[in-house]
């Protein structure tokens, strides 16, 4: 079981994934490291269990890897290439319309991509990271949440990378709910979630059209977001807002700032390569 193979030896990623289906035996908690992780629901340990978890679990034992999952979608309209996989193209770039390339992380693609899917209706909803300043506050404390934008600009006032820890359980569920068409960006092993779970809840097949994969080096805790706005001055129990990628005009986009607002509503901005533990080559946190 799931549990005895992904959770018990730490590879669970808290995607939330596995506590999407009705006859879930799991949740999804957050630990004292500042990680979602996946646990047995006790309450439900003997309800009876249809959904195969194994096979909706990005580092289950069954599922299948990422290669059959793109050949099942793409072989029949794209060209494939053994490095790359599957492509129409691959293109370098930024956004010139509009303030996208400023309020993004660097080029404004990603964001820009949301709001043109939801402009042209294309679809109805975007399912993306939001701030917790915004009207999709996580209320429990954590500064950021999946949620759901109906309108571009809340989707555009939910851009740039959140180095944070999200799950897509909750979010998941009002898309079984709220009919409609969605388009959803995230890390890589989470879209492969979302794929996964496709597979075998043809709800979430109908609904869910478009998958917008990002790039990941790996994971970041919420220890990580407190270590900075420490070191900028900011205590993690006073912490009420991080931005990790506040550009420089006159730097590079490499060479960005990291800004945090405190309790008393100071914001404190530092270059974030003179902050420690920002190096993504030493994973800490």
């Amino acid at each position: 079981m799931l549990n005895d193979t992904v959770i018990a030896n730490g590879y669970c990623v808290g995607c939330g994934a596995c506590a999407v289906p009705a006859d879930s035996p799991f949740k999804i908690t957050f630990n004292v490291y500042g990680q979602f992780q996946a646990k047995l629901n006790k309450d439900r340990v003997h309800k009876k269990i249809t959904t195969n978890f194994e096979k909706l679990c990005p580092f289950g034992d069954g599922a299948p890897n990422e290669d059959v999952i793109a050949k099942e979608l793409f072989e029949s309209h794209c060209n494939h290439n053994t490095q790359v996989g599957y492509y129409n193209g691959v293109f370098a770039g930024y956004v010139s319309e509009g303030k996208f390339r400023d309020n993004g992380s660097s080029g404004g693609m990603g964001t820009w991509v949301l709001n043109e899917l939801l402009s042209q209706r294309y679809v109805d909803h975007i399912i993306h990271v939001c701030p917790s300043d915004m009207d999709c506050q996580a209320g429990d404390g954590r500064l950021f949440k999946y949620d759901i934008s109906e309108t571009v600009d809340k989707t555009q006032k939910g851009s740039k990378s959140r180095y944070y820890p999200i799950e897509l359980s909750k979010v998941l569920h009002t898309v079984r709910t709220q009919p409609g068409c969605y388009a959803i960006i995230g890390l890589p092993c989470f879209i492969k979630s979302v794929r996964l779970l496709q597979m075998q809840d043809p709800v979430l097949q109908d609904r869910i059209k478009y998958c917008i994969g990002l790039i990941c080096g790996h994971l970041k805790s919420s220890r990580y977001g407190e270590s900075l706005a420490w070191q900028i001055g900011v205590k993690p129990t006073e912490l009420r807002s991080i931005d990790f990628r506040v550009k420089d005009p006159s730097q590079p986009a490499n060479r960005y700032g990291t800004s945090v607002t405190g309790d008393d509503g100071k914001t404190h901005v530092m270059p974030t390569n003179e902050l420690f533990g920002t190096d993504w080559g030493a994973g800490a946190f």
